[in-house]
């Protein structure tokens, strides 16, 4: 989730000021990580993976001095890029909503003001952000936690939609360690 909220805000900084076909082609590509099932999403980035280091290895193995070359290989390491590829594209989506919206004369005045790029960001930008950025990283976490659907899913006979969720023994403890890090914790189920 902080890997995912980190690249995010600055990926979602960088597409704000694009215009054109490629922030197009970034934002179909955003839209596209969401949208697609994750099923589809980890079979296609598995496939892409493999792929890649079929290529890459082969030319790590002719160029590396020696004999032993390092090998990529699917792991820890290709399992967090891919889920932060992903959780990351709802960061973007959520920071670049939050910075369409700030006040730009603001930050035209600190310019005017003589700050430089990171002052601007600390003093102008960063205070207006931080909701977006907490919102973020707490979709983040909540989809690096969620790893299953629903299983079951009804609605009560007031109107008010229920989910029961099984958790697994193996979840269990993260889930038991991340709430008891939470001071105070309000779960609305609908009927107050």
């Amino acid at each position: 989730a902080v890997l995912a909220t980190v690249t995010g805000t600055l990926a979602a900084l960088a597409l704000q000021g694009g215009t054109g076909k490629p922030r197009m082609i970034f934002d179909a590509l955003l839209y596209i990580a969401v949208m697609v099932p994750g099923i589809v999403i980890g079979i296609s980035t598995l496939i892409a993976l493999v792929t890649l280091f079929n290529w890459v290895n082969p030319f790590l193995a002719a160029i590396w001095p020696g004999d032993a070359a390092p090998q990529f290989s699917l792991g820890t390491g290709s399992l967090i890029a891919a889920h932060g590829l992903f959780s990351m594209a709802l960061v973007v989506i959520i920071v670049r909503a939050r910075v369409a919206g700030m006040d730009r004369s603001l930050i035209e005045a600190s310019a005017d003001l003589g700050a430089d790029s990171w002052q601007t960001f600390r003093y102008v930008m960063f205070p207006q952000m931080r909701t977006a950025l907490l919102a973020a990283s707490l979709l983040a976490f909540a989809l690096s936690c969620s790893t299953s659907e629903a299983l079951v899913d009804f609605d009560a006979p007031d109107g008010v939609r229920h989910a029961i969720w099984r958790v697994s023994s193996d979840d269990a403890p993260a889930l038991s360690q991340a709430f008891a890090s939470v001071e105070t914790l309000y779960i609305a189920d609908g009927h107050h």
